[in-house]
C-alpha cells in the first residue's frame, strides 16, 4: 500500500496516502481519441498513490493508445523531445476489491 499517514477530522481518524507524480507518454502513432491528432511527443501528467493507480488512469482516457508511464525521478520532458504537456487528472486509487 505503500507510505501513509493519519489524521483526525471531527474526532475520527482519516487514513491518508501521498499522492506521486507519474507521466504518460505517447508513440507518433498514437492519436488523440477525438481529435484525431498525432499525440507523439506529449505527455500526460497524473497524481495517483501509486504507478499502477495511474495505468489503470490512463487506460481509462485513452485506453491502450499511449506508450510509456514514468514516475517524477525517471522522467525529463526536455530530454524527451516533449511538445508539452497535453493533460493532467488525479487518480483513484486502484482496488479490485471495491
Amino acid at each position: 500500500m505503500g507510505a501513509f499517514f493519519y489524521f483526525y477530522r471531527n474526532n475520527s481518524m482519516i487514513l491518508v496516502q501521498p499522492m506521486h507524480k507519474y507521466y504518460a507518454t505517447f508513440a507518433d502513432e498514437h492519436r488523440h481519441p477525438i481529435t484525431g491528432e498525432r499525440l507523439g511527443g506529449y505527455y500526460v501528467t497524473i497524481n495517483a498513490v501509486d504507478e499502477e493507480a495511474a495505468r489503470f488512469a490512463m487506460f481509462q482516457l485513452f485506453h491502450d493508445n499511449w506508450a510509456v508511464m514514468y514516475n517524477a525521478a525517471e522522467f525529463d520532458a526536455s530530454r524527451m523531445g516533449s511538445r508539452g504537456e497535453l493533460a493532467s487528472c488525479d487518480a483513484k486509487p486502484f482496488n479490485l476489491e471495491t
